[in-house]
């Protein structure tokens, strides 16, 4: 039997302790949440760790160390200590939000989306789950579900920009353009100075060949802000597109001396002056771009074209050789490559006989429909004095040749080739002058 006023004493000594740990837990809590409240959060998670030796199962401290790590950028760190403190209350709304919104930060898009929606599942009316749920899914290509969310969540506020934008950017990923440009268009409707949403129509109309619709669209950007440099460039770009040549050049000139000497305003404006036959012109515009970029092949394509279309015959061949190496795009593409470099090879006279007649069999085996180059072939060989070849690609030439049979003679083409082959076979023939 423990005597009365020992008793007394422990019991006095249990509550002393008791007390005073209870204080120091309270002091300790304080102590985080100010050092938290500070952004001092190396020290912070310092504390945590320390308290978390002694109460290994506090959901509030595994809670909070989720939001210093994430503070901290250390979103793997955040995501343990968010499950771990979720493991201790499953249907905590607070943390499973916290969670979600982590996984989004390290572009973790599939489990954000599941725990956004199990917080949905605790609150169907949230607006703003709904909306970083969507998000999710719209960056986690999902783009179906993804419209279907913000398609609902339009229902319900028609005005707001970001939601009209993220359905335009949507409908686009699946190749609706009529419906992008929708949504964008109203997005830009209810914020004129919204660049982005220039840009994304400039691009859609871009793409739909719409060029008229993509100028209207820059130019009346143009009158509110004038010095947006994305801007000014795609609406030149428009321009050229739109084959108004001489307005893109001007355009494509100011982009330039208000400071954005990219490639991409060098190039254009090269290509804009190569369409209108200005070839020395366009020949300084695109040399810049060439030493911007020398792997780009197109540049290389009409900067070899302005040069032998110009004075530069031999440097037009050599621009357009590096232009062969380079291209690798539909066949198509190279067929006009290599269509052009052997007209360049033709148009220099230094241009050896060899090289005249291997580009131009290699551009008829990518363009057989194109007969004059069957007629360049059978004059290659003739200089040659390949009979045998010559006299192949004349049949192909005159097989394939349209011509009004009532032409007289003497303006016949046919009849004029038909004269060379016969000289060719050894054919004794007078020329009908």
């Amino acid at each position: 039997m423990i005597p009365k006023h020992v008793s007394l004493f422990l019991l006095a000594f249990i509550l002393l302790i008791s007390t005073e740990v209870k204080s120091n837990g309270s002091v300790q809590k304080d102590s985080i949440q100010l050092l938290i409240r500070n952004f001092k959060y190396n020290e912070a998670l310092a504390l945590i760790d320390r308290a978390l030796l002694n109460e290994p199962s506090n959901k509030e401290l595994f809670s909070n160390k989720g939001f210093v790590c994430k503070g901290l950028y250390s979103y793997e760190n955040a995501i343990k200590a968010y499950l771990k403190a979720l493991s201790l209350s499953p249907t905590d709304q607070e943390l499973l939000t916290a969670l979600a919104n982590t996984y989004k930060l390290s572009q973790d898009y599939p489990n954000a989306v599941k725990f956004y929606t199990y917080a949905l599942a605790n609150d169907t009316n949230n607006v703003f789950l709904k909306m970083e749920a969507a998000t999710c899914k719209l960056l986690n290509d999902q783009f179906d579900d993804a419209i279907a969310d913000f398609s609902e969540l339009y229902q319900k506020d028609s005005l707001n920009t970001y939601i009209l934008k993220s359905l335009g950017y949507g409908f686009n990923q699946i190749e609706l353009s009529e419906w992008s440009i929708y949504y964008f268009q109203k997005a830009l409707n209810i914020k004129p100075s919204d660049y982005g949403c220039v840009l994304s129509l400039a691009n859609l109309f871009i793409k739909d060949k719409k060029y008229a619709e993509g100028i209207k669209v820059t130019d009346a950007y143009q009158l509110l802000d004038s010095t947006n440099r994305e801007v000014n460039s795609k609406n030149a770009y428009l321009y050229l597109l739109d084959k108004k040549y001489n307005p893109a050049i001007q355009k494509f000139k100011k982009c330039i001396e208000a400071g954005d000497t990219s490639k991409f305003n060098y190039k254009n404006i090269g290509i804009a002056d190569y369409s209108i036959e200005e070839y020395d012109e366009a020949k300084g515009y695109l040399e810049k771009a060439h030493e911007m970029d020398a792997n780009d092949a197109s540049t290389l394509h009409f900067l070899g074209l302005s040069c032998y279309r110009s004075y530069y015959k031999e440097l037009g061949v050599i621009y357009l050789e590096e232009a062969l190496k380079l291209y690798q795009p539909m066949e198509e593409k190279i067929a006009l490559i290599y269509r052009n470099y052997a007209e360049a090879c033709k148009g220099w006279d230094k241009c050896s006989s060899e090289k005249k007649i291997s580009s131009s069999l290699r551009a008829f085996e990518l363009n057989p429909l194109e007969t004059t180059l069957a007629r360049d072939l059978a004059t290659e060989y003739e200089m040659v004095k390949d009979t045998t070849q010559a006299l192949k690609y004349y049949d192909i030439y005159l097989n394939n040749l349209k011509e009004d049979p009532k032409t007289p003679i003497k303006y016949s083409i046919r009849a004029s080739y038909l004269y060379r082959v016969m000289r060719l076979k050894g054919v004794k023939m007078k020329k009908v002058e």
